[in-house]
């Protein structure tokens, strides 16, 4: 599972997918799970109209991408989980 959230999104904030996170490592610590944790969001995360840096929409769309091929497609290197 890829969790991401945005730093300043106030509709999933940051501390969600984190709780969600230590509470399955804790129960189940094999899984494959990772974060992303970005300036991405939803409209009024950053205050701007691109939604967010372009760098880190590019990083997120590379690691979506990377976790598609790898459980889906069967296809690529294991995602690294971070």
């Amino acid at each position: 599972m890829l969790m991401s959230s945005g730093f300043t999104d106030d509709l999933f904030p940051i501390d969600e997918p984190l709780r969600y996170y230590n509470r399955t490592m804790d129960k189940y610590p094999d899984a494959d799970i990772s974060l992303l944790f970005a300036d991405i969001g939803h409209p009024r995360a950053p205050l701007v109209p691109s939604q967010g840096r372009p760098e880190d929409i590019d990083m997120g769309f590379q690691r979506v991408e990377a976790w598609f091929d790898y459980y889906l497609l069967g296809d690529g290197p294991k995602p690294v989980n971070q």
